[in-house]
């Protein structure tokens, strides 16, 4: 399962009244990632003033990862095994800053065409993914405060099969990290909570008994 690198870097000390009006003169124009508050974690990221701050995008064309431990095993005993995640992912990633160049919110349109593997023998069941995480920062430029709401699907499928298992709705989580909502069936999030329910139909296709 892909994390999200977070970093806080302190903007220099720049009087407000000057940071403000300096958004807006320069809308439409190229900024410095490193004049925002916090600057980009990893470039490269495209940066422009708007009328109203200033927004950064970047895009991460389709890539291969794994195979990665989720830290999530099927199967009971001598029998037990872990299961492993591949496969190729893409990313849009927009960050927004108000008047004052600080941080407000971030975007996070994620795609994924991978699997989960039986760590032991190597077999697989695929998945698709699909999903938006927005990031929002209830103080701007501390991302400490950050309320984080996950929205799309998540679906392992066998060809010509039923369902094996599903991740959908939305999920949010308050600074702390708690969650605090959830709509629709998401089985990865309850499995990765304990419940081996959840996982049943998916490990069995692994090879879990």
């Amino acid at each position: 399962m892909s994390q999200a690198i977070r970093a806080f870097v302190i903007m220099a000390m720049v009087p407000l009244a000057i940071v403000g009006p300096l958004a807006s003169v320069l809308a439409g124009q190229s900024i410095n990632p490193l004049t925002l508050n916090p600057p980009p974690a990893v470039p490269p990221y495209t940066c422009m003033g708007t009328g109203g701050g200033a927004i950064c995008e970047k895009d991460i064309p389709p890539a291969p990862y794994g195979p990665s431990d989720n830290q999530i095993f099927c199967g009971t005993g001598t029998n037990a095994f872990d299961t492993f995640d591949s496969g190729v992912e893409s990313e849009k990633v927009t960050r927004y800053y108000d008047a004052n160049l600080n941080l407000v919110r971030r975007v996070t349109i994620f795609d994924d065409d991978g699997q989960w593997s039986n760590a032991v023998t190597g077999v697989s069941v695929p998945y698709e993914q699909h999903q938006i995480i927005t990031d929002v920062l209830g103080v701007p430029g501390d991302l400490s405060t950050i309320t984080e709401t996950t929205t799309g699907v998540n679906r392992f499928v066998l060809p010509h099969e039923e369902l094996l298992l599903l991740d959908n709705g939305r999920v949010t989580t308050d600074p702390s990290g708690d969650i605090t909502f959830a709509s629709a069936r998401h089985d990865i999030l309850a499995g990765s909570l304990g419940d081996t329910a959840a996982l049943q139909k998916l490990c069995a296709a692994l090879g879990a008994s």
